[in-house]
């Protein structure tokens, strides 16, 4: 009985045992059709394939084709002969189906395959070259092709041939922003700056109000590649000057400006023409914007701190420039004019966490460290349940080395003893080594019938391992 299991195994794994069931002949032979109706590469010639593969009968399949006199015939027999490796009696078969019908692109279009498969780019494009003469107008196939071909002659070493062919997709539809983008991407690659802009000029002009300033932005990368200074800015400018402020491209564009003006050693010649921008529209948020990202990169302080008070003056709700205009002035060490920003902010947002600790670090830095503290308990009075601002005001404490408040802190979360909450805590003792707090800790976490070294080993084996813990 024993044998049982084992001659069940081995039977399981015989050969006839895992053999899948073949294919029904219904359904090769739909493939067959299908194949003969359009004798191309595709869905049915690789499930043809497996299928015969998977029998051990590519050759027969091979040997069926061998004989027709069909396009058809031919060419299926040219893929099947190309999938087994044989590529010159595959171009054989290809050129054999050519004489059974001259019109028939078919030939020239896997003839020019089996070439590219061969890195023979210059005889792919010939072959199509003939393809393209014999699709008619209108083929859906004829735009794929001429960018084939494009790409053909380009790896043949035939730029303007290139051109040539990927500028007949465009005369076949003019308006086609997609096409055009792309074309303008293979000019870019292959280093044809002139067309890709031709291109991209186009597009910019036509498209919709927000892809304008990306496009434009690509047009400045050519340009600057090409080493066209002023045609990069100007390319520049006008995507910034279609980007109002609060949009998401526009500080990446200012910062690109004014890398390409430091660049050229042109930041003068910016500074003036933004100023003077600023000067004829006071009111324009832009403008105030923009030279405050240009005295950033400069690092003038001064005159940063200039524009951000204009700009928070233009904007007074706007709490995103008044925060920033409170950064710069701590970092100007103006500490009393940072504090009466940082008020009025908290005025408007008494429970906002990050005014509130950047407030509180102030009030650190100007020893009043129980003022900070107080700000603190306030903050999470209004935000009781948001256990990120607990997390946040601990972090705070530590930092700041206020031992007391560490300890005040961790007290009050560990009051509903929760074994996290302990652990922390007697952690807390332990690294200022005040080990029978530790071990009063530890006790609480004790259930009856354990010691504190069997609490410290259960969930927190860490504590265990402790100088204080050893000693209990």
């Amino acid at each position: 009985m024993r044998r049982l299991p084992l001659l069940f195994s081995l039977f399981l794994l015989a050969p006839g045992a895992r053999a899948e069931t073949p294919p029904s002949p219904k359904i090769i032979e739909r493939y067959k059709q299908m194949l003969a109706a359009t004798p191309v590469e595709g869905t049915a010639l690789d499930r043809l394939w497996k299928i015969y593969s998977d029998q051990g009968q590519t050759g027969q399949l091979i040997d069926e084709y061998k004989a027709s006199d069909s396009l058809a015939g031919q060419m299926i027999f040219g893929h099947l002969l190309r999938r087994a490796g044989r590529a010159n009696d595959a171009a054989a078969a290809y050129l054999h189906a050519a004489t059974l019908d001259a019109t028939s692109p078919l030939p020239a279009l896997a003839l020019a395959h089996l070439e590219s498969e061969r890195a023979h780019p210059r005889e792919a494009a010939g072959w199509l070259e003939k393809a393209v003469a014999s699709l008619p107008a209108g083929d859906p196939r004829l735009p794929d092709t001429l960018l084939q071909l494009g790409a053909a002659w380009l790896d043949a070493g035939e730029a303007d041939k290139a051109a040539e062919a990927w500028e007949k997709t465009v005369a076949l539809n003019p308006t086609d922003l997609a096409l055009r983008r792309k074309l303008a991407d293979s000019y870019e690659r292959n280093f044809l700056p002139d067309r890709a802009i031709e291109h991209l000029t186009y597009v910019e002009a036509h498209s919709a109000a927000t892809e304008r300033p990306l496009v434009l932005q690509q047009i400045a990368r050519i340009q600057q590649g090409a080493g066209h200074q002023d045609a990069a800015i100007a390319a520049l400018e006008k995507a910034l000057a279609l980007t109002g402020p609060g949009n998401w491209l526009r500080t990446a564009l200012e910062s690109q400006i004014i890398r390409l003006h430091q660049r050229y050693h042109r930041a003068g010649e910016l500074e003036e023409r933004w100023k003077k921008y600023a000067a004829d529209n006071p009111r324009d948020l832009g403008g105030c914007l923009q030279l405050v990202e240009l005295y950033e990169r400069l690092g003038d302080l001064e005159q940063q701190r200039a524009w951000l008070e204009k700009l928070t003056a233009l904007a007074p709700k706007n709490l995103e420039y008044r925060e920033k205009f409170a950064r710069l002035l701590l970092q100007m060490d103006q500490t009393d004019q940072a504090a009466a920003v940082y008020d009025a902010l908290l005025k408007d947002q008494p429970a906002n966490a990050d005014f509130v600790f950047a407030r509180a670090r102030l009030d650190v830095q100007r020893d009043a460290a129980r003022t900070a503290k107080q700000r603190i308990d306030a903050l999470l009075a209004a935000r009781k349940n948001d256990e990120s601002v607990r997390a946040k005001a601990l972090e705070f404490y530590q930092q700041n080395r206020l031992t007391d408040f560490v300890e005040e802190h961790l007290t009050a979360d560990a009051a509903a003893n929760n074994e996290d909450a302990l652990a922390a805590l007697a952690t807390f003792y332990f690294t200022q080594h005040l080990d029978g707090e530790a071990r009063r800790v530890l006790q609480r976490m004790v259930h009856p019938g354990e010691d504190a070294r069997a609490a410290g080993r259960g969930p927190f084996p860490h504590l265990a391992d402790s100088p204080g813990a050893k000693r209990f």
